[in-house]
């Protein structure tokens, strides 16, 4: 009736497919590896939300995902895309363009820090549901031509 050595909770938590550097910090936290082996174990909850159980437990480490609360809605949140269709985009890529000419300009200079600043104004103008990688790859495309 011994407690598990931390080595074999880390085993553990690994061979759930969790990575060596996040069961190392949660294998102390009883009421997380319950959950997480919980979740593992219905892998019809796993297929049907689509639960990568490594990225589960990042976010859990990261603080991102409150355990007490509702785990696959807020995983949900946190792994939802946004918008990635380039002709839904493009306007709104060019309204932005066109309505900050400066910072516009400022990156043709080379300050490609103000990049941030035109992806943050696109997300604003979709209401937060276009995809920031997205953006800012058809922004540099853009801003590049």
């Amino acid at each position: 009736q011994l407690p598990q050595l931390p080595e074999a909770i880390i085993a553990n938590l690994v061979a759930l497919g969790i990575e060596h550097r996040f069961a190392k910090l949660i294998f102390n936290k009883p009421d997380v590896i319950k959950l997480l082996n919980v979740i593992a174990s219905d892998s019809v909850a796993i297929q049907d939300s689509k639960i990568d159980i490594n990225k589960l437990a990042s976010f859990i480490v990261n603080k991102k995902i409150d355990i007490s609360s509702n785990i696959k809605s807020q995983y949900q949140k946190l792994t939802q895309t946004g918008e990635t269709d380039t002709d839904k985009l493009a306007p709104i890529i060019d309204q932005v363009i066109s309505e900050n000419p400066k910072v516009v300009e400022e990156y043709k200079k080379g300050k490609t820090a103000v990049l941030g600043f035109l992806v943050g104004a696109v997300m604003k103008l979709s209401s937060g549901q276009a995809d920031p990688q997205t953006v800012s790859i058809l922004l540099t495309e853009k801003l590049n031509h």
